[in-house]
């Protein structure tokens, strides 16, 4: 039986014609229904996949015309040098100068950023500071000097604009005193404290004080309208049942299962359960797949659901009972 032969020229023409394709369509041209001829077929071309619409779309790096970014765009489709969402904006953040808030990189990128950068983040990849109540994505390898470069830049800007005069905190000594002094507070005192100073400098006195102190607007904003509301209780910090909610513990439950079912010994008497992996292990492998919990979590988790956290240890021997080997010697004789 002879092998089909399946050519890749009217693929070639279909591109230089359509510019983008779906896999669909390169299957109908090449003649096939099978996923995996379709793309045995592109391997020996140069393609590339679309980094928005999932990775529906493919084109040929001889067709596309990339940007500076390394980015070009078809008809609202979006591909990039680097290849899928996640890598492209690795590649972007890594090479930026100063790193890159989100809002900047979907204006750049022209899709939902949010997903990726979390799922950046878990696996360490990129480096995350919050500067005015928004976090700036930094390279993992350079994130201070980005760090440091995006804060002259944003007081090179406001300076243009006369906000830090404005404010009175036109001296670095004078916002340098200020960080000190909050450090000292509590976050209830820090929020009003902030919010009075937002009050005195009237409008745009938040975003002014959000850039200076690292705050976020709303913090500020919040502190504001308790002191024109009076509405503050001298007793609590925060009030009756605020604070980071906590976590949802089923689908976390369930994450756990799957990743320790292999890895897991116990006493099917008394129902405890215990394994080799460390709570370090389990933290890292759930974060991975974008459960973000810390080993010490990891651990309570583990202990409500049985799990013994003793670790493995070696015991020394003690000293050998003086008829040790007289069972073994009766042995020998008898035989």
């Amino acid at each position: 039986m002879r092998t089909v032969q399946y050519t890749t020229e009217g693929l070639v023409n279909l591109f230089q014609k359509k510019r983008v394709l779906t896999l669909a369509m390169i299957k109908q041209v090449l003649g096939t229904t099978v996923k995996m001829t379709a793309f045995r077929k592109l391997k020996t071309l140069s393609y590339r996949t679309s980094y928005s619409h999932c990775g529906k779309y493919y084109t040929l790096d001889e067709i596309a015309r990339y940007d500076e970014y390394r980015l070009w765009s078809f008809n609202r489709i979006h591909f990039s040098r680097n290849g899928s969402l996640i890598k492209t904006i690795q590649g972007l953040i890594d090479s930026a100068e100063s790193g890159y808030f989100a809002s900047e990189l979907k204006r750049t990128l022209k899709v939902r950023v949010q997903d990726a950068l979390f799922k950046l983040h878990c696996s360490q990849k990129v480096n995350r500071q919050q500067i005015g109540g928004e976090y700036l994505y930094l390279s993992a390898d350079k994130w201070q000097d980005q760090l440091e470069r995006r804060k002259q830049l944003i007081e090179a800007k406001e300076k243009e604009k006369g906000l830090y005069f404005q404010s009175g905190f036109d001296s670095p000594e004078v916002r340098g005193c200020l960080q000190l002094f909050l450090s000292m507070l509590n976050e209830k005192q820090r929020r009003l404290y902030v919010g009075f100073e937002s009050m005195k400098l009237g409008r745009s006195g938040d975003l002014i004080l959000s850039r200076i102190t690292d705050m976020n607007v709303k913090t500020i904003a919040r502190g504001r309208k308790e002191l024109l509301s009076h509405d503050i209780s001298p007793d609590r910090i925060r009030r009756e049942g605020a604070g980071r909610p906590a976590i949802k513990k089923t689908e976390v439950l369930k994450a756990i299962e799957k990743l320790m079912e292999d890895d897991t010994a116990g006493s099917p008497m008394g129902g405890l359960k215990w394994s080799r992996k460390s709570t370090y292990t389990v933290s890292e492998e759930l974060s991975s797949i974008n459960i973000c919990i810390s080993p010490k979590t990891t651990g309570k988790l583990l202990k409500d659901m049985k799990y013994s956290m003793r670790s493995n240890r070696k015991t020394i021997a003690e000293t050998q009972h003086p008829d040790r080997n007289q069972q073994f010697e009766i042995i020998a004789y008898m035989k």
